[in-house]
């Protein structure tokens, strides 16, 4: 019987990976590797029939579904071709705006942007801007049914490409709209483990601010909060070779799967009280900022 290889047991070559942009407006970028887009066309696989994709649409009333590599991928244009980077072809996934204003004004505070008990506080129902608002989770939840058809298909991606990197890291995940319907879960490779041992061994609990301004960032743009607010939850640190991401929650974040090391192996990670789209969004954006540091790093 012929062994599955995956990353935890085997240095494989790239086939797909994440990265960060920080430049306004934020975006998560998809680098899928130009084999696997010319195996999945060559496959003609017939994306607009499948139960998985019309199952999203029943579910989240998305207008349509565009399985075309070579242009566009996912619901409602959730991810955009925007060219080529070396063996890699380069998917934009913009971070939505989930908060938007109404044009009216609040009706708690009419407009006052003041707290009615509390003159010298903000309105808790505007955060003392006056403004009226409402939450549009559609793009969110385009973005997550999205990626977790691309990374399904990952999960059957059986022959090795030509990439001249290693696959750091794999990610799946779930889209629903209930408790634990931004699930999302993954492996590390040997190099990226072994990387995160390295700089955690010299420092013990490493904080790693480019990867934790990105979760905030995110979670900014898509809520619009301020700087100051949920600062302390917006966190990205390494501790015993293992990577910890928080984000906004009841103690949500991404975890390693077990504490303990095997030597020369990568590890599993998952995650806990991940509930909303946004949540698993802006979880992916510091896994993409950790993974840039990764790949520049490594050796």
């Amino acid at each position: 019987m012929k062994r599955i290889k995956t990353i935890v047991t085997d240095v494989l070559p790239c086939w797909y990976e994440l990265s960060w942009r920080e430049i306004l407006p934020p975006a998560i970028i998809l680098r899928i590797h130009k084999d696997f887009i010319r195996e999945i066309i060559a496959k003609k696989i017939d994306f607009e029939n499948a139960p998985i994709v019309w199952g999203f649409k029943i579910e989240f009333g998305f207008e349509k579904f565009v399985g075309d590599f070579e242009k566009e991928f996912g619901f409602d244009g959730a991810l955009v071709k925007k060219g080529k980077d070396g063996e890699f072809v380069e998917f934009f996934i913009p971070i939505p705006k989930i908060k938007k204003d109404s044009g009216e004004i609040c009706g708690d505070c009419g407009g006052s942007g003041k707290n009615e008990t509390f003159a010298d506080d903000e309105c808790l129902f505007c955060s003392g801007t006056g403004k009226k608002y409402f939450y549009d989770w559609k793009s969110a939840f385009a973005i997550s049914a999205s990626l977790n058809i691309f990374f399904s298909l990952m999960c059957f991606w059986e022959k090795e490409s030509s990439a001249g990197i290693p696959q750091l890291i794999t990610i799946d995940v779930v889209t629903r709209k209930d408790l634990h319907g931004g699930s999302l879960w993954g492996q590390c490779s040997i190099p990226f483990a072994e990387y995160l041992m390295k700089i955690s061994e010299k420092d013990g609990d490493v904080l790693l601010p480019e990867a934790s301004e990105a979760v905030r960032a995110a979670w900014h743009h898509m809520f619009g909060l301020s700087d100051y607010e949920f600062h302390h939850d917006f966190r990205v640190n390494v501790r015993n070779g293992g990577f910890n991401i928080f984000c906004p929650g009841d103690a949500c974040g991404l975890n390693p799967a077990q504490w303990s090391r095997i030597k020369g192996q990568g590890y599993e990670f998952s995650c806990h009280n991940v509930d909303t789209p946004a949540q698993q969004i802006a979880l992916i954006a510091g896994l993409a900022a950790l993974h840039d540091k990764a790949r520049k790093e490594i050796k």
